[in-house]
């Protein structure tokens, strides 16, 4: 919090910056002090790009913004890290891709379980709602929410032995959520 991290290195940055030649860098700190006194050129850091990306400890561990919007780059080595409370971070054209690649894969998959919950619970559409969330597992194989949705789908469509192998699915991923309460249910239904 405020203790480690409130913008003291920026100015640190902009030393940093200008000695390894970087015109602008995607910042994202925790502070009030305005970067331009420094002279850094500070871009969105919200946006996914190659380039440079200068991210405060706050910010990277998920502190601030809500969100979690760098756990992506907890996945990259810094380059340095700038005075102790800023991570430097050279992003690639690959790196930057496969950013956006999950982001896409997971904002598709989040409308594809909308539309299946659409299915079971508003149209009362069960075989299409099961239709749904075989396809979402099919390729997320480990998609919690879709898992136990189509255990609980087989079990309102009275087909006893589905539910069973959806619920035996299912189990394992509430163990490891330690999920007790839909662990008991996964474990009641299977019995």
């Amino acid at each position: 919090d405020s203790n480690l991290d409130w913008g003291q290195d920026l100015p640190e940055l902009a030393k940093t910056l200008q000695r390894r030649g970087i015109p602008e860098v995607r910042l994202a700190y925790f502070g009030s002090g305005r970067p331009s006194h420094w002279g850094i050129a500070a871009l969105d850091p919200t946006v996914v790009a190659p380039g440079w990306y200068a991210v405060s400890r706050s910010s990277l561990v998920g502190f601030l913004p809500r969100g979690d919007q760098y756990a992506w780059l907890r996945e990259v080595e810094p380059v340095e890290l700038v005075g102790g409370s800023i991570a430097l971070f050279q992003v690639t054209p690959e790196m930057a891709a496969a950013e956006l690649d999950r982001r896409n894969f997971r904002a598709e998959e989040q409308k594809q379980m909308t539309a299946a919950m659409e299915a079971r619970f508003g149209r009362r559409d069960l075989p299409e709602a099961i239709r749904a969330f075989e396809q979402i597992l099919s390729r997320n194989p480990n998609h919690y929410g879709a898992s136990f949705q189509l255990a609980a789908a087989w079990d309102a469509m009275g087909n006893a032995n589905k539910a069973r192998d959806a619920w035996l699915h299912f189990l394992p991923l509430a163990e490891q959520a330690k999920d007790e309460a839909n662990r008991a249910v996964a474990l009641e239904r299977i019995q």
